[in-house]
């Protein structure tokens, strides 16, 4: 039997709302919807950032045949965005609700804005303050460009031990460390005005593969899910956040029927619901995504199974057409159609959403990626410089040592902005290889008994140019050379297959990214001139072992 939670919190942006305009501006706007207008305000789809004659006609076709409720964007630019979502509010009756997903700030989607570190960075920063700032700086952002919901902040535990599709999506191995860190950015953006979803629930960290191209099983006991993976959903709701997206996950211990959680009334009126008490925004991942594939209508069961926001299903007049006649055959009640559409509508009134929007595109871009994002993108690369425990208090290096600066596989080579911040700092000898390159020479040229320090920058396999060899030459310098200082500006999960290089090292520094910001931080933290604050989120072998 599942029981209400009786201490359930009300998420904050509803709370403080004056609660009886509220509700008779919800009242009253429900008063004026048809039936179709109220299933309409369910849905959220995703439009093509581009005003062409062509995205006109689909804007059309979802604000005044189908009524939906808000909109997502998935790429393009900031002044072309704004374009669109000025035209697509300019015909709607009822404003509509512009979301985003952004789990690193607007530049996750959008060409010309800030791009923040990701969460996996985020996880190894210590000063929540400084989080909760970023989040903020995203919400500022956002509402600049008349976005009022981020479907962010990923809270899953990254399981590496069963491989994990989230990758630097996911803030570490910790749920406790998880739930601090997303709380702090949540609760930024929130304070600002943007509603923030906690995703993937309840936990995608140990599925067995990717939603977006099939139904991937958890296979965990009811307990494992409880103690680990729901920790940082039932932080989240318990501080009073607002939206939780569902994920499209088969979890036996929770739902023995084999269908998607999103639309299984046990995972989302039972579980998130009922048991965990959450009373705000629950939010259905993209329902064309393969893991959603069901017999009959998404929508039918998604609203079956509680969700408020139905995102981005294909078809969508059948789909609107299918629930209308779930509504006829007594399947889903029209009173229930009528409360989540008020939930949507209290968000709207709570978001300042009433009244018609507009995004003033004078000025956009220079507001949107003002100094005060870029001045705080450098103190979180900053406060996320980790080091590793070594044998040797080794760093930080002065100027009284003679070091070799080698770059693997960087095509910047010796004028990187690490190799050039290490010259600006001290006198270095610098070095690079590249795929091709004589390794004999390399060596020769270090391991003369000249230098005091070798440090190895490793760049890591960026998607953009897979570079091979970084762990061999790595382990060769490692084996060759006394004091040798590897610093890792790529995906701290890459760390696992350089055991041999970690092994021989005095110390290790962890940037985490090869971004302009990480690879001059890391080189400020090799000659003393930045303090090496953050903390590993996640096991690194023998080598480290994260806090549980």
């Amino acid at each position: 039997m599942v029981h209400v939670n009786a201490d359930a919190t009300t998420p904050t942006i509803l709370s403080r709302a004056n609660q009886e305009q509220m509700n008779a501006w919800v009242e009253a706007t429900l008063n004026t919807l048809t039936l179709e207008e109220r299933i309409g305000q369910l849905y959220v789809m995703t439009i093509d950032p581009n005003l062409t004659d062509e995205n006109r006609r689909e804007i059309d076709k979802w604000v005044k045949e189908c009524h939906i409720g808000g909109l997502l964007f998935s790429g393009g630019w900031l002044e072309k965005q704004a374009q669109v979502t000025n035209y697509a509010q300019s015909i709607s009756r009822i404003p509509l609700l512009i979301t985003l997903d952004g789990e690193w700030g607007l530049g996750m989607r959008l060409k010309d804005s800030p791009s923040f570190p990701r969460a996996l960075t985020i996880g190894a920063i210590r000063d929540e303050s400084l989080i909760y700032r970023m989040g903020q700086e995203v919400a500022r952002e956002c509402r600049r460009m008349g976005i009022h919901v981020n479907f962010a902040p990923v809270v899953d535990i990254n399981d590496i031990e069963m491989g994990s599709m989230l990758d630097t999506r996911s803030y570490g191995q910790s749920p406790l460390n998880i739930s601090r860190k997303a709380i702090a950015f949540a609760k930024g953006m929130e304070s600002g005005g943007v509603v923030a979803t906690a995703k993937h629930f309840p936990g995608h960290g140990s599925a067995t593969g990717d939603s977006h191209l099939m139904l991937p099983t958890v296979k965990k006991t009811l307990r494992q899910t409880h103690d680990i993976d729901l920790v940082p959903f039932k932080d989240f709701i318990n501080e009073g956040l607002s939206g939780v997206m569902v994920a499209h996950l088969f979890i036996p211990t929770i739902e023995p029927d084999t269908i998607p959680g999103t639309l299984s009334p046990r995972m989302v009126n039972g579980l998130l619901k009922n048991e965990l008490g959450f009373q705000g925004l629950a939010i259905t991942d993209a329902l064309q995504m393969e893991g959603a594939r069901s017999k009959g209508s998404v929508s039918v069961q998604a609203i079956l199974a509680g969700n408020n926001i139905l995102l981005c299903p294909d078809s969508l007049p059948n789909e609107i057409k299918a629930v209308k006649e779930a509504i006829d055959k007594g399947i889903i009640s029209q009173e229930t159609i009528a409360e989540r559409a008020r939930q949507v509508l209290r968000y709207k009134f709570a978001l300042g959403v009433t009244t018609p929007q507009h995004v003033d595109t004078e000025n956009l871009v220079a507001e949107v990626y003002s100094p005060q994002a870029k001045s705080l993108m450098t103190e979180l690369w900053e406060n996320a410089i980790t080091m590793l425990p070594g044998k040797k208090e080794a760093l930080p290096l002065c100027d009284s040592k003679r070091v070799a600066v080698v770059s693997l596989c960087d095509p910047a080579g010796t004028e990187s902005p690490f190799q050039n911040t290490c010259g600006q700092l001290s006198p270095t000898t610098r070095y690079s290889y590249m795929p091709g390159d004589n390794v004999d020479s390399l060596v020769n040229a270090i391991d003369n008994g000249r230098f005091d320090a070798v440090v190895i920058g490793i760049f890591g396999k960026e998607k953009q140019r897979k570079l091979p060899n970084q762990r061999i030459i790595a382990d060769i310098l490692a084996s060759r050379c006394k004091h040798v200082i590897p610093v890792f500006m790529c995906n701290a999960l890459e760390l696992k297959d350089f055991s041999y290089t970690l092994d021989r090292c005095d110390k290790a520094v962890v940037a985490f990214s090869n971004e302009e910001q990480a690879q001059v931080q890391a080189a400020r933290t090799l000659f003393g001139a930045n303090q090496a604050r953050g903390i590993m989120p996640m096991d690194i072998g023998k080598f480290y072992q994260c806090p549980k």
